[in-house]
This record gives C-alpha cells, sequence and structure tokens, in this order.
C-alpha cells in the first residue's frame, strides 16, 4: 500500500516566503507543529492509502484534468486558520484567484469517482498549512497576530503548469513526500 495524494509543488520563491512568516508566527509563541519548509506543497486531494495498480488509473485522471486546464497563476496571501478562529486548528496561507485552482480540483475529484475515491464531504479550500496547533496556549496572540498582519501577508506567485502524484512517507521526524508521476497542464 502507498500512502499517496495529489497536489501542486511550490517554487522556492514562495517556500522562503513561508519561512519567514513561519519565524514570525514562532515569535508569538504557540504551541505545534511547523511545516518543514521543504515539504510545503498545495494538496489538491488526498487519496489515503492505494494500491500500487490504481496507479496507471489514477494517471489518466491526472492526465484528462491536466489537458481541460490551461496553466495559471496563483498568488499566494493572507493568513487564516481551519476551522475558526475561536478554536483554531490549522494556521494556513490561502491563494487569489480561486476560479482555475477550483475547476482543476474539481475536474480531478469527478475523474478519481469512478475509481473508487469518493468525493470530499467539505469544500476545497486551497491554501498551504504551516503550522499544525496542538495547544490552544497564546491563541489571544495568534488572533492578534492574524488581526493585524494576516490581511498583509503575501508568499509569491505559483505558477502552475503541472500537478503530481506523491507518495507520504511517515517517519518518526516527520512524512517525507515522494513524487511518482506528473501530468502537464494544457497539454
Amino acid at each position: 500500500m502507498i500512502r499517496a495524494f495529489i497536489a501542486i509543488a511550490v517554487p522556492e520563491s514562495v517556500l522562503r516566503s513561508c519561512a519567514e512568516i513561519m519565524a514570525r508566527l514562532k515569535r508569538v509563541n504557540l504551541y505545534g507543529r511547523f511545516s518543514k519548509t521543504q515539504s510545503i506543497h498545495l494538496t489538491l486531494q488526498f487519496l489515503g492509502n492505494i494500491e500500487e495498480d490504481q496507479i496507471a488509473g489514477i494517471a489518466q485522471v491526472l492526465e484528462q484534468a491536466g489537458k481541460e486546464v490551461v496553466p495559471f497563476d496563483l498568488e499566494m496571501g493572507q493568513l487564516g486558520v481551519f476551522p475558526h478562529l475561536a478554536n483554531p486548528r490549522v494556521v494556513w496561507i490561502g491563494v487569489e484567484p480561486v476560479d482555475a485552482i477550483m475547476k482543476l480540483q474539481s475536474k480531478i475529484q469527478q475523474g478519481l469517482e469512478p475509481l473508487g475515491f469518493p468525493k470530499e464531504n467539505r469544500d476545497f479550500h486551497a491554501h498551504l498549512t504551516l503550522l499544525r496547533l496542538k495547544s490552544r496556549k497564546n491563541l489571544g496572540g495568534l488572533r492578534e497576530y492574524l488581526q493585524a498582519e494576516g490581511p498583509h501577508q503575501q508568499a509569491g506567485v505559483i505558477q502552475v503548469e503541472e500537478i503530481h502524484l506523491y507518495q507520504s512517507i511517515l517517519k518518526r521526524e516527520g512524512a517525507e513526500y515522494l513524487k511518482l508521476l506528473t501530468a502537464r497542464l494544457g497539454k
């Protein structure tokens, strides 16, 4: 079994900006697990455990979805939290505009359903995860930071030209991601 997900890779310039934002968030003295900068990606769909013989079908879905969507740019900016500010569990940075990525994610999800991957119950919200909170310690500081700085955070632009199927290898020091295949957009 392979633990897998479909995602967009994040360029080095955006990763550097995310690292700077996480450094500022660390000064807020939050208790949680910050993302490893090199592991940050924009997830389109988590697949869970798959069999190796499912990869060919997934590849066809990604190729077809890629053909139907032309390359596009995403601006990374504005901090937010899941599920809500009263009880945050995840701190993220969002994307603009969302139309193209919503179309791409929808095409992938529609293509995967016949392969046995159920549609998500919750709406898709494109983001990069920066921090998973483990405690409610200093949530007042987080709220103040998000209200003062959150709307103004910018992390750069992702030029989306490819989508990838990744394997997630769980290790004691955190997950390691291995790119299994790539599909180009607009081709």
